[in-house]
């Protein structure tokens, strides 16, 4: 909340454990507490910097349409893997992989990608 220690800043990404959101059908939802955490941490943001969140907590790999929120737990519990997606969530895949960023450090853009545990690119 500090305007002063947030000049510069284009981005702010919360990782955490727990999800925030998910994409529909997803084996894991979003717990009260968790909820009221994220509605808390991202009122706290000045207006004019992107939120992004993160969480490991569910077993497939997920985004949403508008990029600001992933799941990147691809991995686990066979049983626990269940994707949908909708117009808010427009990628979820039940294979193992990881979540990358690329940020450019001048212009703040962030360009994401999943890939496989060999490396590969999933689309």
């Amino acid at each position: 909340m500090n305007s002063a220690l947030m000049e510069g800043v284009k981005n702010v990404i919360l990782l955490t454990h727990k999800p925030c959101e998910v994409h529909p059908d997803s084996h894991h939802t979003p717990e009260t507490d968790v909820n009221d955490f994220c509605d808390d941490f991202d009122n706290k943001i000045p207006q004019g910097i992107e939120i992004y969140h993160i969480a490991g907590h569910n077993h497939e790999i997920a985004k949403s349409s508008n990029d600001r929120f992933f799941l990147s737990g691809g991995g686990g519990q066979d049983s626990h893997r269940i994707c949908d997606t909708n117009d808010q969530w427009d990628f979820c895949k039940t294979q193992s992989g990881y979540l990358e960023f690329e940020i450019n450090n001048k212009t703040g853009d962030i360009k994401s990608n999943f890939y496989d545990t060999s490396g590969e690119l999933i689309e």
